[in-house]
């Protein structure tokens, strides 16, 4: 469930010191680079257009924005795991 998962990366931040109990614009880009994906794949992901992606990114992230985003993260290591086996 995109839910839990969107409130497990917020607690990360959180422990971490990262985040003023909030995720933030910063927090999804490394998240993106650890993880090895691109803008690219996020935006396909949500269906909406690599510029309209990073337009995202121009100020501070709605939850919304957030939940969809770990959920195309998560969907793609997902899709990257089943294509490995």
């Amino acid at each position: 469930d995109c839910t839990m998962l969107f409130y497990q990366h917020q607690q990360q931040v959180e422990i971490t010191g990262k985040g003023e109990s909030k995720m933030n614009n910063a927090y999804i880009v490394a998240l993106l680079r650890k993880e090895g994906i691109y803008r690219w794949e996020i935006a396909r992901k949500l269906g909406i257009h690599e510029g309209t992606f990073s337009r995202w990114f121009r100020s501070e992230l709605s939850r919304e924005q957030m939940r969809q985003i770990i959920g195309a993260i998560e969907e793609i290591k997902l899709d990257r795991v089943k294509a490995k086996g």
